[in-house]
């Protein structure tokens, strides 16, 4: 009776100590599996995303943001999805652009088909500012200090809850050329959680292609192909 006591104890104790977190050994593991999608070369789909001077009159639009990171660039099923409110006003100089993201939860673990307000999980991200130039190429980031936050429902990587912060030389924001219609920008920032994706994102791997939609719309078809650095000017 004591043996199989024994030996039930060792058994328990097998799984407890299987079961334990290992930071390290996750972490390593983590950024085994995403060399392969890291170097993975994306062809060039054609023609870069249409731009164009920025408009002449103040613009509120409805986008549905679809983003496809360095932690994943093999599909768009590993695609990021956003409801997004932007405005736009003009000046001399161009105009200032206000970017508010919402993320959308996944629908069977991937990407949403629909813009619709119910699909959103957590609260909107804090504004992200910014001004254009003449030709509509702008830098939008979040104010000092800010950091931007949503849950693992809207993670299609790995169901984390994710955080990005400004550190490291670099602020979380957006970079490209903004047109009313249909625009491209870089995401920039420092992945703070999870913490086994910990990095400062490159820009020229991580893109957000915006499509103007009317709210409830289904969500807009991308192409892995459409995210390159030559289909998203700055």
């Amino acid at each position: 009776m004591r043996v199989r006591f024994l030996f039930g104890s060792l058994a328990a104790l097998g799984i407890a100590a299987a079961c334990i977190p290992h930071p390290e050994t996750d972490f390593e593991d983590y950024q085994k599996r995403i060399v392969p999608f890291q170097q993975e070369e994306v062809v060039d789909s054609g023609p870069p995303i249409e731009t164009g001077p920025p408009p002449t009159e103040a613009v509120e639009g409805t986008y549905f943001a679809t983003c496809l990171t360095e932690l994943d660039r093999s599909n768009v099923n590993k695609a990021f999805s956003f409801l997004v409110a932007t405005s736009f006003t003009p000046n001399d100089s161009g105009g200032e652009l206000k970017i508010t993201l919402e993320a959308l939860a996944l629908v069977d673990g991937k990407p949403p088909t629909s813009s619709a307000r119910s699909g959103i999980v957590g609260a909107p991200l804090p504004e992200i500012t910014g001004n254009t130039n003449a030709e509509g190429s702008f830098v939008a980031t979040l104010a000092e200090g800010q950091k931007a936050t949503f849950p693992g429902a809207a993670n299609p990587i790995s169901g984390s809850d994710v955080e990005l912060i400004t550190g490291n030389g670099v602020q979380v924001g957006l970079s490209g050329r903004y047109v009313e219609e249909k625009f491209c920008a870089r995401l920039t920032g420092r992945i703070n959680q999870p913490a086994a994706a910990r990095r400062n994102l490159n820009p020229d791997q991580n893109f957000c292609i915006f499509n103007k939609i009317t709210e409830g719309d289904p969500a807009p078809t991308v192409t892995r192909e459409e995210f390159t650095p030559a289909n998203c000017p700055l």
